[in-house]
């Protein structure tokens, strides 16, 4: 899988990288965009090397699932957490997600959407394994505008084709799916969206 290999080849670096100001009040904001509740099965599509991953712990939840593509960025996010702490890290695609029907309370797409090969497979893994009371955030630390024009010039040719949509293209996309957005944010700041699984 070439997009496998670029995140492996980046993991070691991936921390490295500036991050924009505000960032723990934006992951803070991201976190809780999802309403987790105490105990809940949280699913983190993405996860890479676990920056989001002590803002969910914060909610307290049952279990969070670090699903990405990449073992190297998976073994950077295990080095940081605590050996007995609610986290399962696991190597898989969004398109094919490992988990049962209605298995979780939240999934969390950070900063990974562009990167779906197949939009409409992933969104409807998603509602498959989301409870029918589940919520879906979508989410990148800055505008996407930014992301795009990263992902564009990538030294990865293979992330070069990544984009991300607008909010509206999205909310769209997701409405006409049976999504239905409540909340929808897409600055130059951040990119939030926020939808609940009504389907």
């Amino acid at each position: 899988n070439p997009r496998r290999a670029a995140f492996n080849r980046m993991a070691d670096t991936w921390d490295d990288m500036p991050f924009p100001e505000g960032l723990p009040e934006r992951l803070n904001r991201i976190a809780a965009a999802g309403r987790p509740q105490p105990n809940a099965a949280i699913l983190d599509i993405g996860a890479g090397t676990g920056g989001l991953t002590p803002y969910l712990m914060a909610h307290q939840p049952g279990i969070v699932l670090s699903v990405d593509l990449s073992t190297a960025m998976l073994n950077k996010l295990q080095g940081k957490v605590q050996p007995d702490a609610p986290i399962a890290p696991t190597c898989a695609d969004a398109l094919h997600l490992p988990y049962s029907d209605a298995s979780m309370d939240v999934v969390y797409c950070h900063s990974v959407f562009p990167h779906f090969t197949d939009t409409d497979q992933a969104l409807g893994e998603i509602a498959r394994v989301l409870k029918s009371d589940g919520w879906l955030v979508i989410s990148l630390l800055t505008g996407r505008n930014r992301v795009n024009a990263i992902h564009a010039h990538h030294t990865e040719t293979t992330l070069q084709p990544d984009h991300m949509p607008s909010a509206a293209q999205l909310s769209v996309s997701l409405t006409n799916s049976g999504w239905k957005i409540i909340e929808s944010e897409d600055t130059e700041a951040l990119f939030l969206l926020t939808a609940p699984n009504v389907q």
